[in-house]
């Protein structure tokens, strides 16, 4: 939703950035994303796939968020974070990693 978007990139802009650990997963989350799309995209099972994602760690995050309770968003973030790259590593690894290739090329 529009509020659950809103919040997590007010975080992401806010408490992530100022933070050097929040600016590198902010990186690799934007390197690894469009192989992580394109791998979930792939399943048939991608509707569950991202019901998951936003039920698991997306609104979980968003209410941490809006308690104030930072670092338990940010460890909510960056287990989504890693969690889907060791997804779409472990069925798209090759695919994964061109993706990856293509984008620091053209950045």
């Amino acid at each position: 939703s529009d509020a659950l978007l809103h919040v997590l990139r007010t975080f992401r802009d806010g408490y992530l950035k100022s933070r050097s650990s929040g600016r590198r997963l902010i990186a690799e989350y934007y390197r690894i994303a469009p192989g992580i799309v394109v791998a979930v995209e792939r399943r048939s099972d991608k509707d569950e796939i991202w019901r998951r994602v936003t039920t698991g760690f997306l609104v979980p995050a968003m209410r941490a968020v809006r308690a104030g309770r930072f670092a338990l968003a940010y460890s909510l973030y960056s287990s989504m974070v890693y969690s889907l790259e060791r997804f779409a590593r472990r069925d798209y690894g090759v695919l994964l990693d061109r993706y990856t290739e293509r984008q620091l090329r053209f950045d």
